[in-house]
Order: structure tokens, then C-alpha cells, then sequence
């Protein structure tokens, strides 16, 4: 497969290394991963929402599922799932989440 690489801030860098630095400069604290982190993916969406209990991070690999479950008690999180093509055409690749998070009360928390 062809290394997924992207010019960020002048850098030639993985684009889950610059999906991690983008949310980082908007004031996101990086928590953890859930899956098997890979360079070469791209992101398939995000999720974060001020008013749920919980947040859910969904990885996948090799068709198996991981859950994970974050509680909003003291700080937000965010979750951004990567997906990683490993099928022929690029279809039912492995997925991982990125999960970040932010104290409840900090300035401008999206």
C-alpha cells in the first residue's frame, strides 16, 4: 500500500500524525487509541457532543469489534475514527479511533 502522507504546516507528515496536530492546536488533549494505530489511514468522521453522558469509541479489527466508553463527568471527549483499507479495492479495512479530550469549563471546548 502507498504511504498516506499530506504536507501539514509546510511538514510532510502521516495524516494521522497531522489529524493528532490539528486537533491538538484547536486545544484537544490527546488521551489514548483504541485499535491498532496505523499510519497509513484516513479519517472517516468525528464525534463529540457537550450534553451526552458517555461517548463511545468503535474500532474494528479484522472484524472484530472494540468498545470502548468514555464518561463526560469531568471533561470532554472527542473521538475521530481512522480507517485503514486493507481490502482489495479498499473495503473493509480496520478501523481505530483517535480519542482526545478537554476540561469541562476550558474556553471554547469545540
Amino acid at each position: 500500500m502507498t504511504p498516506l502522507t499530506t504536507g501539514y504546516e509546510g511538514r510532510k507528515m502521516s495524516v494521522t500524525a497531522a489529524v493528532k496536530r490539528a486537533y491538538a492546536i484547536q486545544g484537544w488533549r490527546f488521551v489514548e487509541v483504541v485499535g491498532c494505530l496505523s499510519s497509513d489511514a484516513l479519517p472517516a468522521g468525528c464525534f463529540t457532543s457537550k450534553k451526552a453522558r458517555t461517548i463511545v469509541a468503535l474500532a474494528r479489527i479484522d472484524g472484530a469489534p472494540i468498545k470502548k466508553i468514555y464518561s463526560q463527568k469531568d471533561q470532554f471527549f472527542l473521538v475521530v475514527s481512522m480507517q485503514r483499507p486493507t481490502g482489495q479495492r479498499g473495503e473493509d479495512g480496520d478501523v481505530f479511533v483517535l480519542v482526545f479530550s478537554k476540561q469541562r469549563g476550558s474556553p471554547n471546548p469545540y
